[in-house]
């Protein structure tokens, strides 16, 4: 999250030095070109980018691309993840069982969990 913020201050950084250099009437069309440049970069960034980079496949991912292929059963963590963005599912947060009012014992993670962590 922090380098896409890095990102996008540079992408605002550049339009003001660019329009630094322009004279006042082209000031509007600097920013709005930079900004439908970064609009269009962003949205095609998320139809093909993100499956070539985090989808199932050999060296590009091309089973989650134009984001279609593949069950994708988020809560599920670790192992037991089948989604078509293998590759991410070690982000996933482990939400245990629900727990009740009158249950006092706190949720378990998974026991692929367990297995990496050494008892205390």
């Amino acid at each position: 999250m922090v380098t896409a913020a890095l990102v996008l201050f540079m992408n605002l950084a550049f339009a003001l030095v660019e329009s630094g250099f322009c004279r006042a009437k082209n000031t509007v069309n600097i920013l709005s070109k930079n900004f439908i440049v970064f609009a269009i970069s962003s949205l095609a960034f998320y139809v093909f980018g993100w499956g070539l980079m985090f989808g199932n496949g050999g060296l590009m991912g091309t089973e989650g691309l134009l984001l279609v292929g593949g069950a994708d059963n988020s809560p599920a963590t670790g192992d037991a993840y089948m989604g078509a963005y293998k590759s991410i599912a070690w982000t996933g947060v482990p939400l245990g069982r629900s727990s009740s009012s009158s249950s006092s014992s706190p949720a378990q993670p998974p026991p692929s969990c367990l297995a990496r962590w050494p008892s205390a």
